[in-house]
């Protein structure tokens, strides 16, 4: 892997931990490799993509364990006030 590779790969991942020393150590060296500012923009656009599948997963697994204690519960009431 070529080292424009790697340090695109980097700064994604810096992003993607919210290691802001990291970003800074790694964007310091983009410019020997040539790096453009849309280059490390891409990379770094990725992390809203990655991010928003996250951010989604994670409230429907919110939803889903907020109606199964809603459905329990709706069952409980059931079966005391029948």
């Amino acid at each position: 892997m070529d080292e424009k590779t790697k340090l695109l790969i980097c700064l994604r991942a810096a992003t993607a931990a919210n290691c802001i020393p990291c970003f800074e150590h790694y964007f310091g060296k983009a410019e020997s490799v040539d790096l453009t500012p849309e280059e490390i923009q891409a990379a770094v656009n990725l992390d809203s993509q990655v991010g928003k599948g996250a951010y989604l997963a994670i409230k429907n697994k919110i939803n889903d364990v907020f109606f199964d204690r809603l459905s329990r519960v709706a069952s409980l009431l059931l079966v005391i006030f029948i």
